[in-house]
């Protein structure tokens, strides 16, 4: 999430400065430009969200994936001896299907 947030700060950054510095060159460029570039923000603007969730249940995935294996991996040699092998695969698999 910081990466989403930090990103999204360089973005807005470079936008008002190309928009300054655009309007200070060329007004009847700056006309023809900004309009998509504002439209092109506020479409960046309404999806950040979705990224954003999208971003923290991968990273949540991750964390899940890691605590099941480290698990599974720290008690290796007993799951092979009591042939628990099948059990600890799906324990660890339906996390790598998450």
């Amino acid at each position: 999430m910081p990466g989403c947030l930090l990103s999204s700060k360089g973005f807005l950054v470079s936008t008002i400065g190309a928009v300054v510095g655009l309007a200070t060159q060329s007004r009847a460029a700056a006309v023809l430009v900004v309009p998509p570039l504002v439209a092109d923000r506020l479409i960046f603007v309404a999806t950040v969200r979705a990224v954003m969730a999208r971003q923290r249940d991968s990273i949540s995935a991750d964390e899940h994936l890691s605590q099941s294996t480290g698990v599974i991996v720290s008690n290796l040699r007993d799951i092979i001896a009591c042939g628990g092998e099948v059990a600890a695969e799906s324990t660890v698999g339906k996390h790598v299907d998450a």
